[in-house]
Formats: structure tokens, sequence, C-alpha cells
């Protein structure tokens, strides 16, 4: 299925909508990631670090998500849980890429 620019467009303003800029900012500096890589694969196993412990990002995002908002939901809960939770998985979807 090929999507024409002004759809990639309403896509990401659709994604964008309902996020907050400043806890996407805060998960980008405090939960690093990293690529496992041999010879013999052909695409690199993402790993994402919560808590000093690391989880694939390969078929996790779903508990990744409920694993990050459990770790920022007392600070960032003044935002209201549907909005964390968005912009948690849109934070796993960018570095998904």
């Amino acid at each position: 299925m090929k999507l024409t620019e002004q759809e990639k467009k309403d896509l990401r303003s659709e994604k964008n909508s309902g996020t907050s800029q400043d806890l996407f900012n805060y998960l980008r500096r405090n939960f690093r990631y990293y690529d496992i890589n041999f010879d013999w694969m052909t695409k690199p196993i993402r790993n994402v670090v919560v808590d000093d412990k690391s989880y694939s990002l390969y078929e996790n995002k779903k508990y990744l998500t409920e694993k990050i908002f459990s770790y920022v939901e007392s600070d960032w809960g003044h935002l209201g849980v549907p909005i964390v939770r968005r912009t948690i998985k849109k934070y796993l979807d960018a570095i998904a890429l």
C-alpha cells in the first residue's frame, strides 16, 4: 500500500496530537537504546534499557510501554495517562526505525 505525501503528513500530525514534546525529550535522554548486530544477521536487534535492564524492542512494544509508563508515571502523571502512553509509543516507534 503506497501512501501519498498528504496521507503521510496526516498520519504524522495525528500521531503528534495528544503527545508531549517535553516527555518525549525526557525519554530520549533517559532511555537509551543500542543495536546488536552479527555478520549472519540480516537485521540488527534493537534493545532498550529500562531501569538498567535491556529489553528487546522486537515484538515487545506493549510490554515496554507498560514498563516505561510505570517508571515515569509518578513524575509525568500530571499530563494524563493517555498522553503519557501515546508519547511512550511515539518514542518506541521513533527508535524502531
